[in-house]
């Protein structure tokens, strides 16, 4: 229900009030005029004629007139003043709900100067709505590009990048960072590091690299990627798989088995001592070589490494003694044999024990045997050269060195005198057994 302004409105406490107008007869009533939303504006009504009320900035005390945008019931401003101006008494609302058309003197809706800020309406609020909308569409549309990378790199994009990155690694001579991309870390580390990484590319460095577009699901890929190392061209296939959106290098490293060929023997790899003869190894250039006395490896002793499932042959590799090795071993035979050749009982080293009794039944007596190595047994033991071993390289076989003489007294058919052993033991093949401090020499 809509109301008129009533004249004889109790008066409420301290409200700030214009002066009465000059009493006048009653105005008609006019039926209310509702509120337009947004409607053009529009000439005034007619009003019937009444005295104006005085100007406010000449009655003492007034109030500057409500704002120009919204007819207030009187008595009852809508904002607060302005700074300079006096301010309303607390406890009265400073807005109210407007009474019918109008009052008369007051300008008409919409004009004068801008307006102050009113309460919102339909127009604002669909506004307002509409730009919370877009910021929530801007939001989402954030997290979505966030996650497009991911979903990329499930979908096997990622896996490229992982085999891109390791490599990278690789060739930067970054162990750490390399192991990052690894889908286990290897038991054996030993060689996994900058410095052995830094010694591998100094010899052969890795460049080049181009990875192929992924071949597989989701979850498995298969990755080629192409490479030189040290100026060779290689080729490698590399199996990478997704673990929680991260893809991960399968067979990034190399397991080396040196096998039999160096068994035993003490490896440095890139300057890097090995506990075993087998390693594991990043892709590049190494090189093997030995502490251990007497020897060294013969050969081309680097090795490529391609990476992958791959893992080069050492066939190409192989322990040899070194000039003062074969002069050991020579000296350790000699010494043997000589050691062999002084022994009077019928027991003796290097293979040369003679039987009791012969096979004729001849009676050697023990104590007084004699071996003398003939001239031909003396020549190669003075020549000896080592043979090539493929299975125990630190156990280093010669060839046979031949002819002893062997003599000793002995007793037949009660007669006594020096006999001569016919068909009696030679001397073998030495084998001199490096594994110890002081290589000793067996006969086999």
């Amino acid at each position: 229900m809509t109301d008129t302004p009533d004249q004889n409105r109790p008066e409420q406490p301290q409200p700030p009030q214009q002066p009465a107008a000059p009493e006048q007869p009653a105005a008609p009533e006019q039926a209310a005029v509702p509120e337009q939303p947004t409607a053009p504006e529009q000439p005034a009504a007619p009003q019937p004629p009444q005295p104006a009320a005085p100007p406010y900035d000449q009655a003492p005390g007034a109030y500057p007139p409500p704002p120009y945008d919204a007819p207030q019931q009187p008595g009852y401003p809508q904002q607060p003043p302005q700074y300079g101006q006096p301010q309303p008494q607390p406890g009265y609302p400073q807005q109210q709900p407007q009474y019918g058309p109008p009052q008369p003197g007051y300008p008409p809706q919409g004009t004068g100067p801008t307006a102050p800020r009113r309460g919102l309406k339909t127009g604002a609020l669909l506004g307002i709505l509409g730009g919370a909308l877009a910021l929530v569409v801007v939001v989402v549309l954030v997290v979505v590009f966030a996650i497009v990378p991911a979903v990329s790199r499930a979908s096997g994009g990622g896996a490229a990048d992982a085999v891109k990155g390791y490599l990278t690694a690789v060739a930067a001579s970054d162990a750490k960072k390399a192991l990052t991309y690894l889908a286990e870390k290897p038991d054996d580390d030993t060689l996994l590091t900058s410095d052995v990484l830094k010694a591998s590319n100094k010899k052969g460095p890795i460049k080049k690299i181009v990875v192929a577009k992924p071949a597989g699901g989701s979850s498995i890929s298969h990755v080629y990627a192409t490479y030189t190392i040290g100026g060779d061209p290689v080729s490698v296939r590399y199996s990478v798989y997704n673990d929680d959106g991260v893809w991960h290098v399968s067979g990034g490293t190399s397991k080396i088995d040196a096998g039999s060929r160096l068994a035993g023997l003490k490896l440095t790899v890139n300057g890097t001592a090995v506990d075993s003869d087998t390693f594991t190894v990043f892709p590049g250039t190494y090189t093997v070589a030995t502490t251990t006395p007497n020897f060294a490896i013969a050969g081309d002793s680097s090795i490529v490494v391609p990476g992958g499932y791959e893992a080069p042959s050492l066939t190409g590799l192989k322990a040899q003694l070194t000039d003062e090795g074969k002069a050991t071993f020579r000296a350790a035979v000699k010494t043997a044999v000589d050691g062999c050749l002084a022994q009077t009982t019928l027991a003796a080293g290097c293979g040369l024990t003679v039987p009791q009794v012969l096979s004729d039944g001849t009676k050697l007596v023990d104590g007084t045997v004699t071996r003398t190595l003939n001239a031909d047994g003396q020549a190669k033991l003075a020549n000896i050269e080592p043979a090539e071993s493929l299975s125990a390289p630190l156990n280093v076989r010669g060839d046979s060195i031949g002819g002893v003489e062997t003599k000793a007294q002995c007793e037949k058919g009660g007669q006594t005198g020096t006999c001569t052993v016919l068909f009696g033991p030679s001397l073998g093949a030495p084998l001199v057994d490096f594994t110890a401090a002081t290589p000793t020499v067996r006969w086999d």
